[in-house]
């Protein structure tokens, strides 16, 4: 990989697809942590909506009613689970230049390196899975075969990937914690509020977090080597 190298030993890529990953990063995280009320909320009106522990559905849709009640409460919840697919892809994207990232460190190895690769096959599974769920007819089919494994993938491997980058400095160290404890903040989220979309709301935290330290160190990396080149070439001059 061509890439600048920072202090610290980060490589920020220069192609241009590696600067917008973290942005999708940032992106998809802050969609998923604005719509999980709405989505939510809206799956606990349809018929297969359960009791959570908080008692919130009363409450929540006093104050988003306008935004819940615009039509049936199935077409509601399809339509607001239309947005997991830039939630979903911006991990995906985050992921990758996570990786492109790291690798400025050498070779990831062990529990990041194995992390990577499950939260990889995890996160494309999963992205997959609710562009059935959620833009075809075929919803149950898509979380059986698609979304519900690729789910059970990526918090493996987020998990695994978390405790790997523990070990791998400061600069990533909330989105690590996130990731590394986002199978029991995953189940305590959804028995609180009754629905994965709460759930998931560390891991949009993660990747916003883990987002804006690729973002940051792009930045420092840039300002580095337009430091260094202006150096040269005030050395080159006769």
């Amino acid at each position: 990989m061509t890439g600048h190298r920072r202090d610290d030993g980060v490589a920020v890529a220069r192609q241009p697809h590696m600067r917008f990953a973290p942005f999708a990063a940032v992106a998809g995280g802050i969609v998923g942590v604005l719509f999980w009320p709405l989505h939510s909320l809206a799956y606990l009106a349809t018929k297969d909506g359960g009791d959570p522990v908080l008692n919130w559905a009363d409450t929540g849709r006093d104050v988003f009613g306008p935004l819940l009640d615009w039509d049936s409460v199935d077409t509601v919840y399809k339509t607001y689970g239309k947005l997991w697919l830039i939630v979903v892809a911006g991990f995906l994207l985050g992921l990758i230049a996570l990786r492109a990232a790291r690798e400025g460190k050498g070779k990831p190895a062990g529990l990041e390196r194995w992390g990577w690769r499950i939260a990889l096959a995890g996160y494309s599974l999963l992205l997959l899975g609710v562009t059935v769920e959620y833009f075809t007819p075929w919803l149950d089919f898509g979380f059986v075969a698609f979304s519900g494994p690729g789910l059970l993938l990526g918090l493996i491997g987020s998990t695994l990937l978390g405790a790997g980058l523990l070990r791998g400095g400061p600069e990533t160290r909330v989105g690590a914690w996130l990731l590394a404890l986002s199978i029991p903040l995953l189940l305590a989220m959804t028995a609180v509020f009754g629905h994965l979309s709460a759930g998931l709301l560390p891991l949009d935290l993660a990747w916003i977090a883990i987002g804006l330290a690729l973002l940051r160190g792009g930045a420092q990396s840039r300002e580095a080597s337009a430091s260094t080149t202006a150096d040269w070439s005030q050395v080159s001059q006769p």
